[in-house]
């Protein structure tokens, strides 16, 4: 039963999980273990996410400063 969770949306596993606790398939600290490793996962998944984010700013802000034009090419009257 505890594979069973490992496949399940982690939005729905902590529900199923504290069903299968009440009819006795899985114990309190197995679901505690899966649910922990969901966390672990979440915060990697964030780390992950805020990099590429930090990632593509810094290329946005280097594109930005190619695409300054110089003003000696236009004529001034």
């Amino acid at each position: 039963m505890r594979r069973t969770l490992e496949y399940l949306r982690p939005n729905v596993r902590n529900a199923v999980g504290k069903y299968y606790v009440e009819e006795g398939w899985i114990t309190k600290e197995d679901l505690q273990d899966i649910l922990a490793l969901d966390q672990q996962q979440q915060q990697d998944q964030h780390k992950q996410l805020a990099h590429e984010d930090s990632s593509a700013f810094t290329s946005t802000d280097m594109d930005i400063s190619s695409l300054q034009h110089d003003d000696s090419h236009t004529s001034h009257q």
